[in-house]
């Protein structure tokens, strides 16, 4: 039915022993130009090694000092000097082997020379290498189907990421199911060293994260909404085993998920205020968020959250991208949104939709029906926060933006109270089918060709969180121009006077103007707001908390 590969040595058969051969017969493969280690091929005077192969040995030797007292490669292992050397030993036993045991073969052979940066370049027979691809399993993405997980340290050199990385992305562009997990500075055990050269500074171990993953994804069979498993693809369709898109699936889903963050990389400060990118998972994607943590002292608890829900993008692998085509999220069209309340003390958490940016998924965000799987995102998002040491997961507001409007009030539907507050600025309609469907024919056929290609049947009443509006938990505040030329301030209204009639705390604010996206002195007083807002109902809840025993 699934999956998962630790810590796999499954590359190209050729490739694995370009690899492999070298590391265990020369220091040179792991070593930089000046002969120092690194951990890159390029030394602490910039000279470069050429044959460098990989960054970091088996982590059951102490130490990479070769001049250290704790030294303990043995020189009977390690005892070619070059990488060169090791290359030619290693496949003139491979080559042996296949003329004397291949009964079709007898003249096969390899040849070797230098490319114009000094790399050891080996050409190999060509009908070897026509076998090697037909036997080896990695070469084959297109047979593999069931969704598969790996899960990897980036320091391993028996499992090198790239083999990892490039097999789950060559399933996935075949329509598979693949997620590679990295642990970084974990050893092939997908532990921590014992040794401080290889596990240094704040390393978190894989080993717990891997069985959670793989447990939630083995126990639940085939009820993919609750793995958290991707669908699988025939053709155009989506197929998938049970509703993912009901307010009652959607609530199933938050209850029985649990998920976590993980570092990408740490990124330039913003104002001021240090930046990360993380990485996460929904329904088996590999997606991505922006954190972007308040200056100065942390409170005692940690930071408030706010996780910002963003609004349609025409290209979403554009999302989060300058003119450029760089990654630099938020993107330019949301630049100056999140610093705003970052600076007012709240840990903002930005995710990339599915299908956005380098989040995985891109099957998925097109046609009407994608802001109801963009849910599923912000609910795994939410579900997620409780791993960054330095958020107050019981202290989390949502955000959201013209099309993250109906998706905030999704992902509260399905949270209920844990999501404190929520404010919504711009909305799009909180009812899938409200549109005048004589003045959008097309677009009412489009909506029933995406529901008839699920394999169950969809309602949009039930989809829809407009219908719901009843049962939402938490104080809203929404906020709208009143001349706002991409969403009609009729949905703000709409909502509000929805949430006002089933008795729920409500705010709603016009502006003047026809401003989308809030700026100069609309933007000032919008944030204005929403944080006022926000810290009231955090007032509320210490009250709350020293009242009750």
């Amino acid at each position: 039915s699934s999956g998962s590969i630790w810590s796999g040595c499954f590359g190209p058969r050729l490739e694995q022993a370009a690899i492999y051969g070298p590391m265990a017969s020369s220091l040179q493969a792991f070593m930089s130009g000046d002969g120092s280690w690194t951990g890159t091929a390029t030394g602490k005077d910039g000279s470069i090694n050429a044959d460098f192969v990989f960054g970091y040995p088996a982590d059951w030797i102490a130490t990479v000092d070769i001049n250290s007292p704790e030294w303990t490669w043995q020189a009977d292992s390690w005892s070619l000097p070059t990488v060169a050397m090791a290359l030619e030993r290693k496949f003139t036993e491979m080559y042996s082997v296949i003329n004397a045991g291949v009964a079709d073969i007898t003249d096969a052979g390899f040849s070797m020379s230098q490319d114009v940066a000094g790399r050891t370049v080996v050409l190999h027979d060509p009908r070897i290498v026509g076998a090697m691809l037909q036997i080896g399993g990695y070469d084959q993405p297109q047979f593999l189907t069931e969704p598969i997980q790996f899960h990897y340290s980036n320091q391993d050199y028996y499992s090198p990421p790239a083999w990892n990385e490039n097999l789950a992305a060559s399933i996935n562009s075949r329509g598979g199911s693949a997620t590679a997990f990295v642990y970084p500075q974990n050893n092939h055990s997908l532990r921590i060293s014992r040794y401080p050269w290889f596990s240094h500074g704040e390393v978190r171990e894989g080993f717990p994260m891997m069985l959670r993953r793989d447990l939630a994804m083995f126990l639940n069979g085939p009820a993919a909404h609750k793995a958290g498993q991707s669908p699988t693809h025939s053709g155009s369709e989506l197929h998938t085993t049970e509703d993912q898109l009901s307010i009652l699936a959607l609530r199933e889903y938050a209850a029985e998920l649990s998920n976590e963050f993980e570092v990408v990389s740490e990124l330039e400060a913003l104002d001021g205020m240090p930046s990360r990118e993380l990485g996460f998972t929904t329904d088996g994607l590999q997606q991505f968020a922006l954190l972007i943590q308040p200056a100065g002292k942390m409170p005692p608890g940690g930071w408030p959250v706010l996780l910002m829900n963003h609004g349609y993008h025409p290209d979403p692998l554009q999302y989060g991208r300058i003119a450029d085509g760089t990654t630099d999220r938020p993107g330019d069209y949301y630049r100056g949104v999140p610093p705003l309340f970052a600076q007012q003390g709240f840990l903002v958490v930005v995710p990339d939709y599915r299908g956005h940016n380098d989040s995985r998924g891109g099957e998925y965000a097109a046609g009407t029906l994608a802001p109801y799987w963009y849910a599923r995102d912000v609910v795994s998002a939410f579900r997620s926060l409780a791993s960054i040491p330095e958020a107050n997961a019981s202290q989390v507001f949502m955000w959201g933006h013209s099309m993250g409007g109906p998706i905030t009030l999704r992902a509260l539907l399905a949270l209920g109270d844990e999501v404190r507050a929520a404010t919504i600025w711009s909305s799009g309609s909180a009812w899938l089918q409200s549109r005048n469907p004589q003045d959008e024919v097309d677009w009412q056929q489009d909506l029933q060709l995406e529901l008839d290609k699920l394999s169950f049947s969809l309602s949009p009443d039930l989809a829809d969180p407009g219908p719901s509006l009843a049962e939402l938990r938490v104080p809203i505040q929404v906020h709208h121009a009143k001349d706002d030329g991409s969403t009609s301030s009729e949905n703000s209204i709409v909502i509000t006077n929805a949430l006002e009639a089933a008795g729920r705390p409500n705010e709603l604010f016009t502006y003047q103007g026809a401003d989308h996206l809030f700026v100069t002195e609309n933007l000032q007083q919008a944030v204005e707001r929403d944080v006022h807002f926000f810290r009231r109902q955090m007032d509320h809840l210490t009250v709350k908390e020293t009242a009750e025993p």
